[in-house]
């Protein structure tokens, strides 16, 4: 790799995409490799160097460079779809191939021999209604192999394309530290998806990839089946509020069967206690951190009332405002919303005051 970082100088630069691979390759000619580039890079005058120091070449080039074969780099020049034009000079074939659209390639290793690709031409509807048959699609062999050769580097391109988190910034190395997290992510993913039974698309990776960075996500789901499934940080899964309280019953099942003293029958279920002010508000040794509620029997991820913007009417199971979220503190174990709940929940002592006053300013009725 090598990073550009302007002129050198007030010189005029000429040949810089040729300069580049040069430089590149410094270490790497004479050993019989084959290089493959596109058309920024590729001339006829490097075709020929590369050739000379043992090293081919297969690249597309822009009509206008210089050293190129003046009748068939001509603009005025049209090219059918399918038709082959083609010119040698010495090792170095030069071919102006019209596919999808009209391009040039130099190579110094393929000739311009039509070979069968091993695919099928699809038929207009024009030819179907004429009864044309399908036929194998053929192409000259140096089109063949260089299209074989970049394809997995146009998918890599295609790949970095989607969801890219480069920005502009003055300073360059952070861009390219991003573009090279970028490729090593996008890399990630296709070795992942080679040896996994169903592919995630990108956007999917990603997602799985940050919470797993920032171990914001569910550790393991659990059988529903197992109410006393832990996560493997020890949390309990299923049985929420009253999993401490139902494993501590069973423990003392086991204990008093082991005695021979008739166990006592757990209860029913306990309520939940809440955080002291000083667990609440400190940040020391108990960092508070947002995650999914756990995942019950019912449902994926429970739905609880917020214990911060949830304000209770005095009567049972009546609210002045109830609001439901999925959303819990870890080290306080209390449901929350993102914003601005969680905020003013381990920033305030009479929280729910802060709350009222919240919905007053912004004009939100109770």
């Amino acid at each position: 790799m090598k990073m550009y970082t302007g002129k050198d100088g007030n010189k005029r630069e000429v040949d810089h995409g040729p300069n580049v691979v040069k430089a590149l390759t410094e270490d790497y000619r004479n050993k019989g490799h084959t290089i493959f580039t596109d058309s920024f890079f590729t001339s006829s005058d490097l075709v020929t160097y590369m050739q000379e120091n043992g090293t081919s070449y297969v690249g597309t080039v822009l009509k206008h460079r210089r050293g190129n074969p003046t009748d068939i780099s001509s603009k005025d020049m049209k090219v059918a779809k399918g038709k082959t034009v083609v010119r040698q000079k010495n090792n170095v074939v030069a071919v102006r191939y019209n596919d999808r659209k009209d391009f040039m390639l130099l190579s110094s290793k393929f000739t311009a021999e039509p070979v069968d690709t091993g695919k099928t031409v699809r038929l207009t509807r024009e030819q179907r209604q004429r009864g044309e048959e399908a036929r194998n699609a053929v192409k000259p062999m140096l089109v063949h192999e260089y299209n074989k050769s970049m394809n997995g580097v146009d998918h890599f391109d295609q790949h970095l394309s989607y969801y890219s988190f480069n920005r502009k910034t003055v300073k360059w190395w952070k861009r390219a530290a991003t573009h090279l997290l970028h490729m090593a992510l996008v890399q990630a993913m296709i070795l992942f998806n080679k040896y996994e039974d169903k592919p995630k698309p990108q956007a999917d990776f990603v997602l799985d990839l940050v919470m797993q960075l920032t171990n914001c996500g569910v550790a393991e789901q659990q059988d529903p089946a197992d109410p006393h499934a832990e996560r493997q940080d020890g949390e309990i899964l299923a049985g929420d509020d009253e999993g401490r309280g139902n494993d501590e019953a069973a423990a003392g099942e086991v204990e008093a069967a082991a005695g021979g003293v008739e166990a006592e029958e757990p209860p029913k279920k306990r309520m939940r206690v809440k955080p002291m002010d000083f667990e609440r508000l400190s940040h020391a040794d108990n960092p508070h951190r947002l995650v999914p509620t756990p995942r019950t029997a019912k449902s994926m991820r429970a739905s609880r009332n917020c214990e911060c913007c949830t304000i209770a009417s005095g009567k049972r199971h009546t609210y002045l405002r109830r609001v439901q979220t999925t959303y819990m503190c870890k080290a306080c174990k209390v449901p929350l919303c993102s914003d601005p709940c969680f905020s003013i929940y381990h920033s305030t002592k009479d929280y729910k005051r802060e709350m009222r006053r919240y919905y007053s300013i912004n004009g939100e009725e109770e």
